[in-house]
């Protein structure tokens, strides 16, 4: 039972995808039931997404200090040495090569890193986290094989994607899904997934691309 004193200890394991039993059932009632605890969910997944902006900021300008940091002593050697060969009139043009190539290599490094960490930490909103249950659309039984629920993620406020999924081991959706409104089931004939939003159904490939959701043919 969520109660005052527990409940942001609650929504944030909800949010990490570590919560489980009849807590996450019920944090998912509610959610979808009551309106100001859905806004509290909402506001505590903003100020953990501040709060990784903020890591995220502070780790890029260690970075790029550290990286400005050996860039000029590495300069500042290359000129001292450049200075002495000047004199002797040579100019070892090995070295200079071998000091472009590993500043490149860092310069590439920090900017795939960055990359990486921002590609891997977004700023969408995930309305839900969980189990749904699978159901037969049509006549026969579901095979042994398939499941009986799949673990699902509903993902909103996405600038890119508004009516799209991703099903590899997980099915992902993006776009303003309601839970109470959608439906996962497994047609036994054509052995395949089939989300049903508002009694329209779409057929799931496996995918990992992020993919228009398309209507069934009839």
């Amino acid at each position: 039972m969520i109660n005052e004193e527990d409940k942001t200890d609650i929504i944030d394991q909800y949010l990490a995808g570590t919560l489980d039993g009849e807590l996450q059932l019920e944090v998912e009632d509610r959610i979808n039931t009551d309106a100001e605890f859905r806004r509290e969910v909402a506001l505590q997944q903003k100020i953990i997404r501040t709060v990784r902006n903020r890591e995220r900021e502070s780790i890029r300008n260690e970075l790029a200090e550290l990286f400005t940091a050996e860039y000029g002593k590495q300069k500042k050697s290359e000129t001292e040495e450049a200075t002495i060969e000047d004199e002797a009139k040579v100019i070892p043009f090995y070295r200079r090569q071998w000091f472009s190539a590993i500043a490149a290599s860092v310069a590439f490094a920090l900017i795939a890193g960055l990359t990486i960490w921002y590609t891997t930490e977004t700023d969408d909103t995930v309305l839900y986290a969980g189990k749904i249950e699978v159901q037969k659309p049509r006549s026969g039984d579901i095979p042994p094989s398939v499941p009986d629920s799949l673990q699902v993620q509903i993902i909103t406020d996405n600038d890119q994607y508004n009516f799209h999924y991703q099903f590899e081991g997980q099915l992902i959706l993006y776009g303003d899904f309601r839970l109470d409104s959608v439906k996962l089931l497994y047609d036994s004939k054509k052995q395949q997934y089939l989300l049903e939003v508002e009694r329209v159904y779409y057929p799931l490939e496996e995918t990992e691309e992020i993919t228009e959701l398309s209507a069934e043919v009839q």
